[in-house]
């Protein structure tokens, strides 16, 4: 079992449950063990990890079940999206996936998202005053864009590509 020191350093380095795509905040996991507990794991933060209830109970031997590994190298599905490397890394059994972390609780990925967004609203701002003219007529083509109905895909392409 984990000592509260251990869950703290554990919150700080996952922030969350680790399985990607996952939003589980830390109040709302639990410790797992990489290696399990019961076949000898060791009770050691380098070998242990975030994992919500519902996840947690995803990890298990048989088909279907997901596995937790520590991520040593850092490969492309390794590698969050700022640049870090994910430490933890799941996969599902038998599935030949490789490992990848979760990048829902690493807020540093939004951080270029936020400031071009800001830029673009203060650009925007800046041209409502000194040209509202202009303005106005790219408010005007920007809802008669909005009126148009979205493309259908071609035929040629299926769900499955659109989703990958």
């Amino acid at each position: 079992m984990a000592s509260a020191d251990q869950r703290i350093a554990l919150i700080a380095a996952d922030q969350g449950c680790t399985r990607p795509g996952c939003d589980q905040p830390p109040s709302r996991t639990e410790v797992h063990h990489i290696d399990e507990w019961v076949n000898g794991g060791r009770t050691d933060i380098t070998v242990m990890t975030l994992a919500c209830g519902g996840d947690h109970a995803h990890v298990h031997d048989g088909p279907g079940g997901w596995i937790t590994e520590l991520i040593t190298s850092v490969t492309n599905t390794g590698r969050l999206p700022d640049g870090r490397s994910a430490r933890i890394g799941w996969t599902q059994r038998g599935s030949g996936e490789p490992l990848r972390g979760n990048t829902v609780h690493k807020p540093r990925q939004y951080v270029d998202w936020f400031r071009q967004r800001l830029h673009d609203q203060m650009v925007d701002e800046q041209l409502q005053r000194e040209h509202p003219d202009w303005w106005a007529e790219g408010r005007r083509w920007a809802r008669e864009f909005d009126r148009l109905p979205d493309p259908e895909p071609p035929d040629w392409i299926t769900y499955r590509e659109l989703a990958a």
